[in-house]
């Protein structure tokens, strides 16, 4: 039996009941992985990618997503993210993407009076997350 995996933004159901041999997680210490028959967990995660190895596929193939933090619910049989956001690679729009990622650097470099550090740190991440994601899939199918 495999795993299912649910991951759930605040506007949408990314994914649902997707049966997955492994699911590697961005944890706040390092990356987690989760095969069936798990012990039960709950996590939070950071800015990063969730790879998602489906049941069936050949050694080695993959699905990913970015994802903007949030928390994993792991139990034997299912693994539940709850993210803060969540796109397959295909869904990025790399141009916002590269405006946010310039945003960001341009407070990170003024540091305007007021700025809150730690959002514009994660603005940042994100947006560099999706850059890569985005980049990876093309790579990928080139």
């Amino acid at each position: 039996m495999p795993l299912h995996l649910n991951v759930i933004t605040p506007e949408r159901t990314v994914m649902k009941d997707q049966p997955a041999e492994l699911v590697v997680v961005p944890g706040q210490e390092g990356e987690l992985g989760f095969e069936e028959g798990h012990s039960l967990l709950l996590a939070s995660l950071r800015v990063g990618r969730i790879r998602i190895f489906p049941q069936g596929m050949d050694a080695g193939e993959e699905v990913i997503l970015a994802i903007g933090g949030g928390f994993v619910e792991v139990s034997p049989r299912r693994v539940l993210v709850l993210a803060e956001s969540a796109e397959k690679p295909d869904d990025i729009d790399t141009e916002r993407a590269r405006l946010a990622l310039a945003r960001a650097e341009k407070l990170l470099r003024e540091k305007p009076e007021g700025l809150n550090l730690t959002r514009a740190q994660t603005a940042l991440a994100r947006a560099r997350n999706r850059l890569q994601v985005a980049g990876q899939a093309h790579s990928d199918t080139a």
